[in-house]
Protein backbone atom coordinates (compact mmCIF):
# COMPACT_ATOMS: atom_id res chain seq x y z
CA UNK A 1 0.00 0.00 0.00
CA UNK A 2 1.14 3.58 -0.87
CA UNK A 3 1.36 6.03 2.54
CA UNK A 4 -2.02 7.87 1.59
CA UNK A 5 -3.33 3.86 1.71
CA UNK A 6 -2.02 3.39 4.98
CA UNK A 7 -2.97 6.47 6.47
CA UNK A 8 -6.84 5.84 5.00
CA UNK A 9 -6.81 2.03 6.75
CA UNK A 10 -5.58 3.46 9.90
CA UNK A 11 -8.18 5.71 9.81
CA UNK A 12 -10.53 3.85 9.11
CA UNK A 13 -9.75 0.96 12.06
CA UNK A 14 -8.68 3.87 14.56
CA UNK A 15 -5.37 3.06 14.81
CA UNK A 16 -2.27 5.00 15.00
CA UNK A 17 0.91 3.37 13.76
CA UNK A 18 4.60 4.44 14.90
CA UNK A 19 5.15 4.81 11.00
CA UNK A 20 2.77 7.65 11.31
CA UNK A 21 3.89 9.02 14.13
CA UNK A 22 7.40 8.93 12.57
CA UNK A 23 6.29 10.68 9.79
CA UNK A 24 4.69 13.58 11.66
CA UNK A 25 7.56 14.08 13.54
CA UNK A 26 9.66 14.64 10.43
CA UNK A 27 6.80 16.42 8.79
CA UNK A 28 7.95 19.00 11.97
CA UNK A 29 11.39 18.70 11.63
CA UNK A 30 11.15 19.95 7.58
CA UNK A 31 9.06 22.46 8.61
CA UNK A 32 11.88 23.79 11.25
CA UNK A 33 13.45 27.36 10.63
CA UNK A 34 16.74 26.48 13.15
CA UNK A 35 18.35 23.74 15.35
CA UNK A 36 16.41 25.04 18.61
CA UNK A 37 13.29 24.21 17.33
CA UNK A 38 14.58 20.98 15.80
CA UNK A 39 15.97 19.78 19.61
CA UNK A 40 12.96 20.25 20.78
CA UNK A 41 11.12 18.31 18.72
CA UNK A 42 13.93 15.75 19.22
CA UNK A 43 13.72 16.29 23.10
CA UNK A 44 9.50 15.73 22.67
CA UNK A 45 10.09 12.48 20.91
CA UNK A 46 13.28 11.06 22.25
CA UNK A 47 11.58 7.57 22.22
CA UNK A 48 11.14 7.75 18.40
CA UNK A 49 13.75 9.15 17.17
CA UNK A 50 17.40 10.16 17.80
CA UNK A 51 20.18 12.19 16.35
CA UNK A 52 23.50 10.70 14.75
CA UNK A 53 26.25 13.19 14.41
CA UNK A 54 24.72 15.07 11.78
CA UNK A 55 21.43 12.97 10.84
CA UNK A 56 18.28 12.29 12.59
CA UNK A 57 17.35 8.37 12.39
CA UNK A 58 14.21 6.63 13.75
CA UNK A 59 15.02 4.46 16.79
CA UNK A 60 13.00 1.66 15.43
CA UNK A 61 14.51 0.51 12.55
CA UNK A 62 12.41 -1.65 10.97
CA UNK A 63 9.95 0.07 8.73
CA UNK A 64 7.60 -2.71 8.42
CA UNK A 65 7.62 -3.37 11.90
CA UNK A 66 6.50 0.20 12.44
CA UNK A 67 3.99 -0.16 9.84
CA UNK A 68 2.49 -2.57 11.88
CA UNK A 69 2.64 -1.63 15.50
CA UNK A 70 0.73 1.44 17.00
CA UNK A 71 2.92 4.45 18.89
CA UNK A 72 3.77 1.94 22.19
CA UNK A 73 4.97 -0.51 20.17
CA UNK A 74 2.34 -2.88 20.38
CA UNK A 75 0.56 -4.78 17.67
CA UNK A 76 -2.85 -4.15 16.57
CA UNK A 77 -5.07 -7.48 16.97
CA UNK A 78 -8.80 -7.37 15.96
CA UNK A 79 -8.89 -11.62 15.45
CA UNK A 80 -11.47 -13.15 17.38
CA UNK A 81 -10.74 -16.88 17.82
CA UNK A 82 -14.32 -19.19 18.17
Amino acid sequence: MSESELDNWEDKIGFTSTRRKLNNIFNQIGQCQNDAEVSKILAENKDYVKREEDRILPIMESSLYASITNTDGLFLCRWYCA
